[in-house]
């Protein structure tokens, strides 16, 4: 099974057969801040745009970004350079055509070798996947629980399906085309078993307001579970989070059954 513990450390990767890449670990935050650097970036090239054809002059070779295809393709190349040039601290198989000499990592280096096809594109996809695993977890634990504390949801409503011998209670696709959402958004990774355990055992841990209604979970007992079980604190307090998301979303709602 896999892990969403992330590397404590700078680590290799190989873009392409010869090329490697030394990088330091890429965090929720360095994710977020690479996301709107990029953003930024856009927004600074529309102005600068703009500026121009207000002056009278038609740009050359530039996007058009009212094209949304175009847009979100300018958008990822600048959000690999950031993470290329924020990241990557060293590199091997990367030499000068005209002198076989490696190439030093620079700013203006790293971005033209990540410009060069697929290396920009391989090395996000291999560098990003596991912020992409993550993001897919958390939507896990956001689903079920939602499902699971939803007013004649969850454990309530499974269990007729249980009692009627329903495909979906054999985690198989009923007749809708539904999956069961225990099945459908089922831990997939070490740490969201260990959420999913920690959600079970913390159900009367809830923060309330003074009308009864709820407000999320008690993260000060939530951090103590983690510590007192040994798991893995950083990204078991993220899904933790996505967690309680999903437990006001589920008892906020009416209860009328859900439909699995």
């Amino acid at each position: 099974m896999i892990g969403l513990k992330p590397p404590s450390g700078p680590y290799t990767i190989e873009v392409v057969e010869g090329v490697t890449f030394t990088v330091t670990p890429l965090t929720t935050l360095d994710y977020s801040v690479a996301h709107m650097a990029a953003r930024r970036r856009i927004e600074e090239i529309e102005k600068s745009l703009a500026d121009v054809q207000a002056a009278g002059f038609l740009p050359e070779n530039t996007a058009d970004l009212s094209n949304p295809d175009e847009r979100e393709g300018l958008y990822r190349e600048l959000l690999i350079k950031e993470m290329a040039v924020r990241h990557v601290t060293g590199w091997q198989g990367v030499v000068d055509n005209a002198t076989d000499e490696p190439v030093p990592i620079t700013p203006e280096n790293v971005r033209a070798v990540v410009m060069q096809f697929p290396i920009g594109e391989l090395f996000f996809q291999k560098f990003s996947m596991h912020q992409t695993i993550l993001r897919e977890a958390k939507l896990r634990m956001r689903k079920i629980c939602e499902w699971h504390f939803t007013p004649n949801g969850g454990p309530q409503y499974c269990q007729g399906c249980v009692n009627q011998d329903t495909v979906c209670s054999k985690g198989g696709t009923g007749e809708n085309g539904a999956r069961c959402p225990y099945s459908e958004f089922a831990p997939q990774t070490i740490q969201e078993q260990q959420a999913w355990e920690i959600v079970e055992a913390c159900t009367g841990q809830l923060r309330l307001t003074a009308n009864g209604n709820v407000l999320g979970l008690d993260m000060n007992t939530v951090m103590h579970m983690i510590e007192a079980r040994g798991f893995d604190n950083e990204p078991v307090l993220e899904l933790m989070q996505e967690a309680e998301k999903g437990i006001v979303s589920g008892l906020a709602k009416d209860s009328e059954p859900a439909e699995a």
